[in-house]
């Protein structure tokens, strides 16, 4: 395959926006003209173009700025924004959805000409739309954010589930300026700042669907809490995001600088820095406890200061812990562990060492220099507690075990989830075709006959019946 050119309908007129669908695409021209190509969307808006570009006409004299549209084989949707005076903009669509996503009331389904949508344009100014599936964001131009579509699975951040037929705030965004947006097939994703400190950059994600959490950049417990269906991800908290890019449960975050997303990873809350005053702590963590039974906290800033004079042994982890103060760490008298100070080293200390247990379960020992533990590696996003130790270990000590979930909550799943979805139109399984030789050519006609849009929504219509009733397939 290569690519093939495509003659724009006026070598005079250049091309200022484009938008592709599936099996169309649409463009706008500097005079504000609107072409289409491909008949699996002009038809439904009574055009035909066969391998050409065929002139959509837009009523009252609009002029179209900037055109948008869903990539999905079903339902299939256009935006057109259109300036209809001098200053003047509103936001058309066409198309065809049961779901809302024309935006032009609960009883406009289906739309063969470009047309407003319910909205109070002289009070909403939209600047930019997104759409993929079957939900659409548009965000205005005073930042603030509305959607309509589909609100299952409240992925557009809305309380209410069900369908959306025309432009709805999204109020949880009335006290931020949001900045970039991203929807998903199930999620959405915002990059949003307060509008008491534009300078701060927060990533949110829209949506919640219990027991289904990775894409939301959430845990499985909070996957539970139906209360909040929008999530500020303080993870990234301390990085500069720029791009967010939502797919079908999948989510991507892009940052500014040469930080990772794993330094500073954590938000130690309820902690503050007795050397620096920092409150909450962020990302690495040194404590101990003296005889008193005093906890003492150090931030990054405030254990650089102070390292030389710190005790030989301490503890140090870049993952938050609750509670911290109440937590109970082995009792460690470094002079029956480390070797004396008047003892010749030949290596560079502080070490980092963890010598942890998950139940009756070892893990891995690691041994960092202080220079690996500072900077990012690829452990910075586990849940581990190192001891910082000044000196080596005399010969034969070793440090105490520690018992991860005893600091740690553990949640059910661990490690990768993998879905595998057959696609039996693309290969027969000989082994399904050897055991039911009858059967087999009927299921396999069936699937292949199968409409390729109404997968998600016999999906979806499969989550619904579930989540309202409750079922239960724990112990089928």
């Amino acid at each position: 395959y290569t690519f093939t050119e495509k003659k724009i309908p006026n070598d005079d007129d250049p091309v200022v926006d484009v938008a592709a669908g599936r099996f169309f695409h649409l463009i706008v021209t500097k005079s504000g003209k609107l072409y289409g190509a491909g008949n699996y969307f002009l038809k439904d808006i009574k055009l035909e173009c066969g391998k050409k570009y065929a002139k959509i006409d837009l009523a009252k004299g609009a002029k179209a700025l900037k055109v948008y549209c869903t990539n999905v084989e079903k339902p299939c949707v256009a935006y057109v924004m259109v300036e209809v005076s001098k200053g003047k903009t509103e936001l058309w669509s066409a198309g065809e959805s049961s779901k809302g996503l024309l935006g032009q009331g609960e009883n406009t389904k289906k739309s063969q000409s470009f047309a407003k949508l319910d909205y109070d344009s002289d009070k909403v100014n939209f600047v930019e739309v997104f759409s993929k599936y079957d939900h659409t964001l548009a965000l205005t131009d005073d930042g603030q954010l509305y959607g309509w579509g589909c609100n299952i699975q409240h992925r557009m951040g809305i309380k209410k589930e069900g369908d959306k037929f025309k432009p709805t705030l999204i109020s949880f965004f009335k006290d931020y300026i949001v900045e970039k947006v991203s929807v998903g097939m199930s999620h959405s994703l915002v990059i949003a700042s307060p509008k008491d400190n534009r300078s701060k950059k927060m990533v949110f994600s829209l949506g919640k669907e219990e027991g289904v959490f990775s894409h939301y950049g959430i845990t499985e417990e909070e996957s539970k809490n139906m209360e909040i269906l929008i999530t500020h991800l303080k993870t990234f908290d301390h990085l500069e995001p720029y791009l967010v890019e939502a797919g079908n449960r999948t989510s991507f975050v892009a940052f500014k600088g040469d930080k990772l997303p794993s330094s500073e990873v954590g938000v130690h809350e309820g902690t503050k820095c007795e050397v620096t005053g920092e409150s909450p702590i962020q990302g690495i963590l040194h404590f101990y406890k003296d005889e008193q039974k005093k906890l003492h906290v150090m931030s990054e800033a405030g254990y650089k200061k102070i390292k030389d004079v710190l005790p030989g042994v301490v503890f140090a982890t870049k993952y938050p812990i609750k509670n911290l103060e109440s937590k109970k760490f082995p009792k460690i008298k470094e002079i029956d562990l480390l070797v004396n100070k008047d003892e010749t080293v030949h290596e560079t200390y502080p070490h980092y060492i963890t010598n942890l247990k998950v139940g009756d379960k070892p893990l891995t020992r690691l041994e960092l220099t202080e220079t690996e533990f500072h900077n990012s590696n690829t452990s910075d996003l586990d849940p581990l507690i190192f001891y910082r130790i000044s000196r080596p270990l005399s010969k034969g000590k070793d440090l105490p075990v520690m018992n991860l979930p005893d600091y740690f909550k553990q949640t059910k799943q661990k490690g990768l989830t993998i879905e595998l979805s057959p696609d039996y139109s693309y290969i027969k399984n000989e082994k399904i075709i050897e055991k039911a030789k009858d059967t087999h050519k009927d299921i396999y006609d069936q699937v292949v006959k199968f409409p390729l849009q109404c997968d998600r929504e016999l999906l979806e219509a499969l989550e619904k019946h579930i989540k309202d009733n409750d079922l239960n397939f724990d112990e089928t």
